[in-house]
């Protein structure tokens, strides 16, 4: 199975990467900055604010599985940064499976799974 991962430079999609990898599976990653256990070629460089990426990532990967692991978790970091963590947390998730279906349409597969974050 291939599967896309956002967020996966932070402590959960180091530990899913590692699974993922053990299973044989085919990973790629979607954010700013690659995980030091995945390799290039597999890692999609921009930004969870530039939809039409991600949706282009979709196209380009044809994943089966979506985790969706970006977030902005810290209380001091969200308060400080209200937007982005309006954005990151609830905003992009929603857009995400939005664009999620209509590229399933196109290629025919892909199902979104993201962490619920309290705002």
């Amino acid at each position: 199975m291939r599967f896309l991962i956002t967020g996966a430079s932070g402590q959960i999609g180091h530990f899913l990467i590692q699974h993922l990898q053990g299973n044989g599976q085919e990973i790629y990653v979607f954010g700013r900055k690659c995980p030091s256990n995945i390799d290039n070629r597999f890692f999609y460089f921009t930004d969870s604010y530039d939809l039409e990426s991600f949706s282009q990532a979709l196209r380009l990967f044809e994943p089966n599985v979506i985790y969706n692991l970006a977030s902005l978790s810290s209380v001091s970091a969200c308060e400080s940064n209200s937007y982005d963590s309006e954005y990151i947390n609830a905003k992009f998730p929603v857009s995400a499976a939005y664009a999620s279906m209509e590229i399933s349409k196109e290629i025919g597969r892909a199902h979104v799974w993201t962490p619920v974050t309290p705002i």
